[in-house]
């Protein structure tokens, strides 16, 4: 592949790490020489950069103490888009990171613990061609998440993957049956019944099965209300309720294999 790219005139290189931002920078710098290149170590910096001027490539850290930068990957994702392609670059292979690498609008997530500057500069130009990159550590530990949580996912039933859904969102037992029109006592009898089978006892750990399950989403900080909630908040205003539970059904049940992708 071409070390040159007249594509990629812009580059925002953002991290914490201010040692790590300079070598991703020099690296990128290397490949596209004559883009302009910004390097910026505060979250806050970079959402007004981005806000003044969009990025053809957002190379960027998830720690930050001043905020969550994946609310910063979510709205440059969106149209209009404030960067074309976004990378992401972190050590961390926790459960939450690894959660939020399938549910994050990223190109590429590359581990910097297991790969040098060199494979960053062969991932940066897969991103930049339209392709996505994962670091072959993030995508064995996916593919293996994958596996067991589809197997897992599969042995509820379709009304215990929304109940537990929205218990993940946030809801007790009184609003989970408001949310999806059953009684409260159905609502009991379906945690009970979750409770055994995903092998837990109280609701704080079924809302941590419901993230691992891809349930609800994450940001850097924490869970976040993503999922069942807000797709039936749609649907409500438009009066489509009910339609809300097979999509939902359709969109967040896990698949053991990505074609190479998380």
């Amino acid at each position: 592949m071409s070390t040159a790219n007249p594509a990629i005139r812009r580059i925002l290189v953002l991290n914490s790490d201010r040692l790590l931002a300079d070598a991703i920078g020099r690296t990128a710098g290397a490949i596209w020489p004559q883009a302009n290149l910004r390097d910026m170590h505060r979250l806050s910096a970079a959402m007004r950069a981005l806000a003044e001027m969009p990025v053809d490539l957002l190379i960027t850290g998830l720690v930050f103490d001043e905020g969550d930068v994946c609310e910063l990957v979510r709205r440059s994702a969106r149209m209009p888009r404030r960067a074309e392609r976004i990378a992401v670059m972190t050590r961390r292979r926790d459960p939450r990171m690894l959660t939020l690498l399938r549910t994050l609008p990223v190109d590429g997530a590359f581990d910097t613990a297991t790969e040098s500057l060199e494979d960053l500069g062969r991932a940066l130009q897969e991103i930049a061609a339209g392709q996505r990159y994962y670091s072959q550590s993030f995508l064995a530990l996916l593919w293996d998440r994958n596996a067991s949580r589809a197997a897992e996912l599969r042995e509820l039933s379709p009304t215990e993957q929304l109940v537990l859904a929205v218990i993940g969102d946030g809801c007790d037992d009184r609003e989970a049956a408001e949310r999806l029109e059953l009684t409260t006592g159905n609502i009991h009898s379906i945690r009970r019944s979750l409770h055994a089978k995903l092998g837990v006892k109280d609701r704080s750990a079924l809302m941590q099965r419901a993230v691992q399950f891809g349930l609800v989403g994450l940001s850097g900080r924490g869970v976040e209300r993503l999922g069942f909630s807000l797709l039936l908040e749609h649907y409500e205003a438009s009066g489509r309720r009910k339609r809300a539970h097979t999509e939902f059904l359709d969109t967040f049940r896990p698949s053991p294999h990505q074609g190479g992708t998380p």
